[in-house]
């Protein structure tokens, strides 16, 4: 049986790495919802001159998110992630042959890992993308939930492939994509909570 290429091997292990530090993605629609205009009902009778309020057209701005809660919130969607990414490691490691080269054997193992990764990963863009952020950082929120959503669709194939050559194959197409531009440190300082390895709890 033959087994994975070191140079694959040794770009997948430093992707697998740069994971821990990418968050991802796409496209995504306005975070705040519009605003329906209810219809104004009228009196059946007059109503006194006391009982006449005076309004403002304008709608007071909506709070924002308090960041202690945000951050709360951003620890609890990358937690599951960041483990699935731990233990596909934890894999390749355990069967490192040498020569940054993994037991093809368990190939198989390493594929169900990738699974748990591409579903994490999906749940997690999701969850970034319905969530209000604070203003000072939905933008990069946005950024790396699309980085992970193009991961995901690509993890999945690792977990789908049907033998050896054809995961090196996508593992390769993978490799070739530009770089994620989300910057989950930055996130986690705007948001301020502490590195993945102080906070995650697998």
């Amino acid at each position: 049986m033959k087994s994975v290429s070191s140079f694959v091997a040794k770009k997948h292990h430093l992707q697998l790495l740069l994971a821990f530090s990418t968050l991802v993605i796409v496209s995504c629609s306005s975070a705040d919802e519009s605003k329906s205009d209810l219809p104004i009902q009228e009196s059946a009778a007059p109503m006194p001159a006391t009982d006449v309020v005076a309004t403002d057209d304008t709608q007071a701005p909506t709070a924002e998110v308090d960041i202690a809660s945000a951050g709360q919130k951003y620890l609890e969607i990358v937690n599951p992630v960041n483990c699935a990414v731990k233990a596909e490691l934890a894999i390749e490691e355990a069967n490192n042959l040498g020569n940054m080269t993994v037991d093809p054997s368990v190939l198989g193992e390493m594929q169900s890992a990738w699974g748990v990764v591409a579903s994490t990963k999906q749940t997690a863009f999701r969850q970034m993308l319905d969530y209000t952020w604070p203003s000072n950082v939905q933008s990069e929120i946005e950024i790396l939930a699309a980085d992970w959503a193009k991961q995901a669709s690509y993890y999945q194939g690792f977990a789908d492939a049907f033998d050896l050559a054809t995961f090196n194959y996508k593992v390769a197409a993978y490799l070739e994509l530009p770089p994620g531009q989300g910057n989950p440190s930055l996130i986690r300082g705007l948001l301020g909570v502490g590195t993945s390895a102080e906070t995650d709890q697998c």
